[in-house]
């Protein structure tokens, strides 16, 4: 059962990312593992419960990497012996390698089979790059300033975060599944900048969160709100607290694949156990 939380800030800032109080609050109640980037607020809230781990999102640590070759000037028309020579070039290769072994992992059925997959692939690959990570790093020459050296020190300090996602084989080694849902709701804020009251950015965030959690678990979006808007209300009014409040969010066969709900009337009798 994946479920995908969206919330919008109020406050007029440059910087939207939560704060810790407003990440509290959204993740009241919550346990388990949270794979996020490396914003540090993360982490910092997570300390507060013994019951949320924190995964950091192996993506954005490569991407630290890309980022540094995409900063070398004339680099796409440099030759393949050139870039061989390019330190950052070297670990983002290694790191094409756990992406390419992770993908693997989807045609694997059982939880051992996974964790054999990252425990004696995977691992040993991810280690093997931290360590090259670390010869760099600890170089006389090291420039922390540098686009290489944030990168360095980026990897560095989420490390621990990197392993305790790839120790758990149900457990996605970067969160890009969440952020490519979340392109439609970036959009959307890049519209609308800022939501003048708290109620009108609680809503936005309950449409959000409905609709992505639908993509998430292979559901037609338009199909659920549909039935959400037009069939539940029916329901509720005709049995008032004597329902089944799954009916929110279990996600009923009848809202996959073909569109049986596309004429379900207020009120339509649901089947039975609802």
């Amino acid at each position: 059962d994946h479920r995908d939380l969206h919330s919008f800030p109020t406050r007029r800032s440059s910087d939207l990312k939560p704060s810790a109080e407003e990440l509290k609050k959204l993740l009241e109640g919550f346990t388990g593992k949270l794979c996020c980037d490396g914003y540090q607020v993360y982490p910092s809230v997570a300390r507060l419960s013994t019951l949320i781990e924190i995964c950091c999102c192996f993506w954005h640590v490569y991407h630290a990497f890309v980022d540094v070759l995409r900063g070398i000037q004339g680099w796409k028309g440099m030759s393949q012996e050139e870039h061989e020579k390019v330190p950052a070039y070297l670990i983002v290769q290694k790191m094409h390698a756990v992406f390419e072994e992770e993908r693997k992992l989807k045609d694997l059925p059982s939880y051992d089979e996974r964790l054999d997959r990252r425990t004696n692939t995977i691992a040993p690959i991810v280690r093997d790059i931290y360590d090259e990570i670390r010869k760099y790093h600890d170089a006389p020459d090291f420039d922390q300033g540098s686009l290489f050296g944030k990168a360095l020190t980026y990897a560095l300090n989420r490390e621990d975060y990197v392993f305790t996602g790839i120790k758990d084989p149900d457990m996605p080694i970067h969160n890009l599944g969440c952020e490519r849902n979340f392109v439609g709701t970036s959009l959307f804020r890049n519209n609308v900048k800022f939501f003048s009251t708290n109620e009108g950015a609680t809503q936005a965030g309950h449409y959000f969160t409905v609709g992505s959690t639908c993509k998430a678990n292979g559901y037609d979006i338009g199909i659920y709100f549909k039935f959400l808007f037009e069939v539940i209300p029916g329901v509720m009014k005709a049995h008032e607290d004597d329902v089944n409040r799954e009916i929110f969010h279990s996600w009923m066969p009848i809202c996959r694949g073909p569109r049986r709900i596309k004429n379900m009337k207020y009120g339509t009798r649901l089947p039975h156990g609802i």
